[in-house]
C-alpha cells in the first residue's frame, strides 16, 4: 500500500531482457537490455536493426549503439535532424551532412534551400551558398540594390550597409555610388584618386559644385 506499481522482468546477469510488442502475433518492436551491457534499446523487427539506444552514462544514439555524444545520429545516407511546426507560419528547419560534401548545410526545411553551410574541411562559411570560398561568403539574391549585408548598432541604427550591386553606405542603407557616408569624413593621410582618363572628388554645397580630377 503506498508504493508505486512497477512491471519488473529479471533475468542473470549474461542474459537479455526484453519486452517485445507485437500485432497478430508478429513481433514488431522490442525494448531490450543486451546481455553484453547495461544499455536499454529500441529494436526494429521488421527491418530488424536497433533504432535507439539509451547509455547508462547518459548518451543517446539514433541509429548507432555506440554514441559518443550526448546525442549522436547516424544514417547510411545524407543524416539530417529537422524541425518542424503545425503553425501555419511556422518556420521549418533542417541540418543535413549531404553525402559525399565536407560540409554541413542549415536548409529551410519546406523548400530543402540552403541558408548556411560550414566547411568541416577548411572552416569557411558561406550565408546563402553551399560552396563558400573564404572564411566568410555571403552570397545575395541578386545583383540590383537591395540589401545584401547590414551592420545594426544595440540601439538597431544601420552603421553600414553593402548591397547587391556592391554599393557601400555608411549611415545610409540606400548608398547610389561605390562608397556613400552620410556624416563627416576625417582622413589623417592623403585622399589620392588614379584614373587613366577620369575620376576624382566632387563636392557640392549650396547648388556650388566644386570637382577636382586627379
Amino acid at each position: 500500500s503506498g508504493a508505486a506499481a512497477q512491471i519488473k522482468i529479471d533475468a542473470p546477469a549474461a542474459n537479455a531482457v526484453e519486452l517485445t510488442f507485437a500485432k497478430d502475433n508478429t513481433s514488431k518492436w522490442g525494448l531490450y537490455e543486451p546481455g553484453s551491457s547495461a544499455d536499454l534499446r529500441l529494436f526494429d523487427y521488421v527491418a530488424g536493426a536497433d533504432k535507439v539506444t539509451f547509455q547508462q552514462g547518459g548518451n543517446v544514439g539514433i541509429g548507432t549503439t555506440g554514441p559518443g555524444a550526448l546525442l549522436e545520429v547516424l544514417k547510411v545516407s545524407n543524416p539530417s535532424i529537422a524541425l518542424t511546426s503545425t503553425a501555419t507560419a511556422g518556420g521549418d528547419f533542417e541540418i543535413r551532412s549531404p553525402d559525399g560534401q565536407t560540409r554541413i548545410d542549415f536548409n529551410n526545411g519546406i523548400s530543402c534551400t540552403t541558408m548556411m553551410s560550414f566547411k568541416t574541411d577548411t572552416g569557411n562559411v558561406g550565408i546563402g551558398t553551399s560552396t563558400p570560398y573564404s572564411k566568410l561568403s555571403v552570397w545575395g539574391a541578386d545583383t540590383g540594390a537591395n540589401i545584401m549585408a547590414n551592420f545594426v548598432n544595440s540601439a538597431s541604427t544601420s552603421v553600414m550597409s553593402i548591397l547587391n550591386n556592391g554599393n557601400v553606405g555608411i549611415g545610409t542603407t540606400a548608398p547610389v555610388e561605390k562608397l556613400q557616408v552620410a556624416g563627416s569624413i576625417k582622413f589623417t593621410g592623403a585622399l589620392t584618386t588614379h584614373t587613366a582618363s577620369s575620376g576624382g572628388i566632387s563636392y557640392t554645397s549650396g547648388g556650388v559644385r566644386l570637382i577636382s580630377w586627379g
